[in-house]
């Protein structure tokens, strides 16, 4: 997987979810993950500047360096959400309070999108 077909497929993708307003930079990571947890993408994204990063690590066949994409992409989408929830959560009394709201909408947010991933690889597998 070359950095100009993971760029291109990128595109590809911004488009279809109505993120064409973004900027985003795309970087292969050398190795199996990206964040420390093991992950095999992220998304780093500036919302006021409409600006955004995805990084996807390269050690994965290319199918699911692709997928990887997407997914990181599904999480852009997610921005103005993830900004919401954010300025409800701080205003918690408790840091307590605020993790478990914390990890509760980023549970759901990852469920949202597997779900969405899952839909989408049908269509594609379908030719739809």
């Amino acid at each position: 997987m070359t950095h100009i077909q993971l760029e291109a497929y990128g595109r590809k993708w911004q488009r279809r979810l109505a993120l064409g307003q973004w900027q985003i930079a795309w970087e292969l990571v050398a190795g199996k993950q990206v964040t420390p947890d093991g992950s095999t993408g992220e998304v780093i994204w500036t919302l006021d500047a409409l600006k955004a990063t995805i990084r996807v690590a390269t050690i994965q066949e290319p199918e699911a360096i692709l997928n990887t994409a997407r997914h990181e992409l599904l999480h852009l989408a997610c921005a103005d959400i993830d900004a919401h929830a954010e300025n409800i959560i701080t205003r918690l009394d408790s840091a307590a309070a605020r993790g478990i709201a914390t990890a509760a909408m980023d549970n759901a947010q990852e469920q949202f999108i597997l779900r969405v991933e899952r839909a989408l690889t049908e269509l594609i597998d379908h030719g739809d």
